[in-house]
């Protein structure tokens, strides 16, 4: 399951958007706008590879910027 709560995102100065709650349980899912509106970004958050201003992002209770610090951990280990 997915769960965003009071997302913010921005890309260097420009503000793209806000997510009060958005949970996903399973399916087929669509992300659509205009160009630029954020939709690439949105997806890099819930990935770990773009910081979110502000709020949470969790996949399965698991918050998404505790489990991007532990690969990298488990990275550094594996290079060491």
């Amino acid at each position: 399951m997915l769960k965003c709560k009071d997302i913010s995102l921005s890309a260097g100065d420009k503000h793209l958007f806000d997510l009060n709650e958005l949970a996903l349980d399973s399916g087929l899912f669509a992300i659509v706008g205009r160009n630029g509106a954020g939709k690439s970004t949105f997806l890099n958050a819930i990935l770990g590879e773009s910081a979110i201003t502000k709020g949470q992002i969790h996949i399965d209770g698991r918050n998404v910027e505790d489990l991007k610090a532990k690969e990298s951990n488990a990275d550094t280990k594996h290079k060491i």
